[in-house]
């Protein structure tokens, strides 16, 4: 059984996550001058959703694979606001879908080997 309010709560905390550390990763490469390489924010944005998603995975032992996947869904769905309020493409917001579920499912793993289900 999923719990969306768990799934909610998940999903919120690693968009804030990925979105505080993008901004923080675009001040201190790119000095705030527009122009961060794009990799290195790439980058921090996966690796902090993979933190996020083991930190989820952790939490949610008993239903740890479908939890995960819900709030996968939610973080993308979430994510459909940096199209309306930052100016990523459709295309990009589409193509982020593989790199948060690949977040996801490497973060699930972690979780798995160092939380066992109770």
């Amino acid at each position: 059984m999923i719990h969306w309010s768990r799934a909610l709560r998940d999903a919120v905390g690693i968009a804030l996550l990925v979105g505080i550390g993008g901004l923080l990763v675009s001040a201190l490469v790119g000095g705030g001058t527009g122009g961060v390489p794009m990799p290195h924010v790439a980058l921090a944005n996966f690796l902090l959703a993979l933190v996020g998603f083991v930190i989820a995975g952790a939490l949610n032992r008993e239903t740890r694979g479908r939890q995960l996947f819900a709030t996968a869904l939610i973080v993308w769905l979430l994510g459909l606001t940096s199209v309306l309020l930052l100016g990523i493409t459709l295309e990009q917001w589409l193509v982020s879908a593989l790199a948060i579920f690949l977040a996801c499912l490497v973060g699930g793993g972690i979780a798995s080997a160092l939380f066992r289900a109770a």
